[in-house]
């Protein structure tokens, strides 16, 4: 799943594509905000980020949306 973490502060966002569900991604986040902590994500590649949970300023999940191949009649 691509999800995009957009920081605070004008400091950017970063694209992942991370292998969890919607609901173990909100847990997750939900968990090291709790804890004032760090929001541990490791991407489909193995690259591992450390983000501290109060910098995080939302967390989207893009839909996904098919492409269709193929041709048009006239």
């Amino acid at each position: 799943m691509k999800i995009v973490v957009g920081l605070r502060h004008g400091a950017g966002n970063f694209n992942f594509e991370i292998d969890w569900s919607e609901d173990e991604l909100f847990k997750r986040f939900q968990s090291a905000n709790a804890e004032n902590g760090v929001f541990d994500l490791t991407d489909m590649k193995g690259e591992r980020v450390l983000i501290p949970a109060s910098s995080i300023a939302y967390i989207s999940v893009p839909k996904v949306e098919e492409r269709r191949v193929g041709f048009v009649r006239a």
